[in-house]
């Protein structure tokens, strides 16, 4: 009987090394295609502006190209998560990388503003940061899911510095339509290293019964994680302290060109120290303060730093207060971003990790959709203190409700 059960502890502990050097092996693939895609990302995002300013797009032209692109991700973000909690992780980052191999090789083609336009579809259905969550999520506990997030975030941030920087060196030497195709065939890359590496169903490594209710249509399962007060409150909460931010991005090529005259390379560098400031805090100021705070303090924290933030871009007139102004800003996003998505997965089944995480790509998207032409509308007729002035009020008027909702 005593050599039963100890055979029993031993294949235990066999399969739980197993499994755990499996996520380990998993979680690299993830953070390797993390820092790709966003290289990829944001180096052709660098050189979009220029691109369609060459091409002769204005400033309206411009913010119709970025709400395409956010609408696009809006009405994408719970189908693919749904897609990839039925047919797996793998599927589902395959599908989003192939979109991007498309989405950038027509623009390294682009000669024209329709082909521009045309080169935003299929960037549409690449929710690659949304689909490395769920498999990040899939792969970790509760207790160690928000510090997951956060080295999947330092990953990203890293592709952040990268990117800009060469797609500035890339579009100096050979032309922007060069950094485009480059980005295309690093995709590419992507695409082979997920087919090879990575399990088609990443929740099987945590061998949950994945038979539950799958059969459900996507609106009866997106009714019910609505129905979750917890689920809903941190989309609202999610939404809320993000939209600053959201909304600085969305013009972010139209200040820096228009208002602080920032070229192509110095646009680099900018989104560099932009990326590096995230990186910091995402893969090790996260991690320090979960030891000390919890994830609820945190949150109220961000949105603090954020409407400090947004204070300082009311009165910034130099490029110097500008890029200090934009480096608390991204702290204080980065924490909230990863606060509040950790929060809403772990109120769901590992199941529905994939449709949770598309709501809250949804909620985001639904930002950025506004922002552009919300954003345009104030650059132009209250100038580029307003945004400041919008941020601050939204920020600090969260961080009373929250606040509030703290000593309830």
């Amino acid at each position: 009987m005593g050599h039963k059960e100890s055979d029993n502890d031993s294949a235990a502990t066999v399969d739980k090394e197993d499994t755990l050097e499996k996520n380990s092996l998993v979680r690299i693939v993830v953070l390797v295609n993390s820092f790709l895609f966003s290289s990829c990302f944001f180096m052709g995002k660098s050189v979009f502006p220029y691109m369609a300013r060459r091409l002769g797009a204005d400033v309206v032209t411009l913010g119709y190209l970025n709400t395409l692109f956010s609408f696009v991700l809006l009405c994408g973000g719970p189908l693919y998560g749904r897609f990839g909690d039925v047919f797996g992780s793998r599927a589902a980052l395959m599908l989003s990388f192939s979109a991007a191999v498309i989405g950038f090789g027509i623009q390294s083609l682009a000669n024209s503003v329709p082909m521009l336009f045309l080169s935003q579809i299929p960037l549409g259905f690449m929710h690659t940061f949304q689909g490395l969550q769920m498999v990040m999520t899939d792969t970790s506990d509760k207790a160690g899911r928000a510090a997951a997030l956060g080295k999947l975030g330092l990953a990203f941030s890293l592709g952040i510095m990268a990117g800009p920087l060469i797609g500035g060196f890339v579009t100096e030497k050979f032309g922007d339509n060069t950094t485009a195709f480059l980005a295309s065939i690093l995709s590419l890359v992507s695409v082979l290293t997920i087919q090879m590496f990575l399990p088609k169903h990443t929740k099987s490594l945590n061998k949950l019964d994945a038979a539950g209710d799958q059969d459900k249509s996507i609106l009866t399962k997106t009714y019910d994680l609505l129905s979750i007060p917890q689920v809903l409150y941190m989309l609202v909460a999610q939404a809320a302290s993000l939209a600053p931010a959201i909304l600085i991005q969305a013009l972010g090529p139209v200040i820096n060109m228009e208002y602080f005259k920032i070229g192509p390379k110095e646009n680099g560098l900018f989104l560099a120290g932009i990326g590096a400031a995230s990186a910091m805090v995402q893969g090790f100021g996260i991690g320090m303060l979960l030891k000390r705070f919890s994830e609820f303090s945190l949150l109220i924290l961000a949105v603090l730093i954020s409407g400090c933030a947004s204070v300082l871009m009311y009165f910034a007139t130099h490029t110097f207060s500008y890029i200090v102004s934009q480096v608390i800003l991204v702290i204080g996003f980065s924490i909230a971003r990863t606060m509040t998505t950790s929060m809403a997965t772990k109120a769901v089944s590992r199941h529905d990790t994939g449709l949770l995480l598309g709501l809250c790509a949804t909620s985001e998207a639904l930002m950025r959709t506004l922002a552009p032409g919300i954003g345009t509308f104030m650059l132009l007729h209250y100038g580029w203190a307003s945004l400041g002035a919008l941020g601050s009020a939204i920020e600090f008027g969260m961080a009373i409700i929250l606040l509030a909702k703290k000593q309830i």
